[in-house]
């Protein structure tokens, strides 16, 4: 736990990842409160704010504070929410596709950075969501097997995206399996599904997918993975770029809405 400019208290959600942001208001974001949530995002990956109750141009604005807003490739933008909040609904279990581990759009030559997600309708319980480390994934591997993968690449595609939404185009990109992440220099497993990775550049499907089948399990140990009870009035901001998402699926029925929009960061942060 430290205190931040003032009366900003961060406070640690668990040992791995995640930290939540107390006195802070984020329809009235002021310089050194974007200063102070920019560092505490590139520390903790993910941001939890209670009880801020942000419209959907309220949420547009502090993700516009962060960075670039970006459209979901592909995806058609509800017609009543401002450009680039997405609304994600119970379209029921069947046909939930975020009910694996995932970041969003690794089959993209250039993915969202950042991402804000908050509440408008919850379940009566359940709908939770998880968030893992992919630094913690890629420091628990052993020396030899990052030696490894130092010189791969992967070739990424958005089959479970395409299928899922019913869409002609199919997204693909070629990137490398570890990657420094550019605020703070650290190394991350780039992994986001066995779904999104196809083989490693020079291998075939056959000979990758063991290997994409064990960095995907490392990337969700219990021990690095925090798992949000949401509440009326969150918000969560994450870094999709050193993080793996699950959206849990034990609902049933019941209406969730979730409000979401994607961001990409600026080239320096301030």
């Amino acid at each position: 736990m430290h205190q931040a400019n003032g009366s900003v208290l961060v406070k640690k959600l668990t040992a791995s990842i995640g930290a939540s942001v107390s006195g802070i208001d984020l329809k009235a974001l002021s310089d050194d409160g974007l200063r102070c949530v920019r560092q505490a995002i590139a520390e903790h990956c993910i941001l939890v704010f209670r009880g801020q109750f942000l419209a959907p141009e309220e949420q547009l604005a502090f993700a516009a504070a962060m960075g670039e807003v970006v459209l979901y490739e592909g995806l058609e933008a509800p017609k009543d929410l401002p450009a680039g909040v997405m609304r994600l609904r119970n379209d029921g279990r069947m046909e939930k596709i975020t009910e694996n581990w995932h970041s969003d759009g690794v089959y993209l030559e250039n993915p969202a950075d950042y991402a804000i997600l908050a509440p408008h309708v919850l379940p009566a319980a359940g709908g939770d969501t998880m968030w893992s480390s992919l630094y913690q994934a890629y420091d628990g591997l052993s020396p030899g097997l990052k030696h490894l993968l130092g010189d791969l690449q992967c070739v990424c595609e958005s089959n479970r995206l395409t299928k899922g939404y019913g869409l002609q185009q199919l997204f693909s990109a070629t990137k490398p399996i570890v990657r420094k992440h550019p605020d703070t220099g650290r190394p991350y497993l780039f992994i986001g599904g066995t779904d999104a990775f196809v083989n490693f550049v020079n291998m075939t499907r056959e000979e990758s997918e063991p290997l994409i089948r064990y960095l995907y399990a490392q990337a969700y140990r219990p021990d690095i993975v925090y798992r949000h009870m949401w509440q009326p009035g969150d918000v969560v901001m994450w870094d999709n770029r050193c993080t793996l998402h699950y959206a849990v699926h034990d609902y049933g029925v019941e209406p969730r809405e979730m409000h979401r929009i994607a961001v990409r960061a600026r080239p320096a942060m301030a």
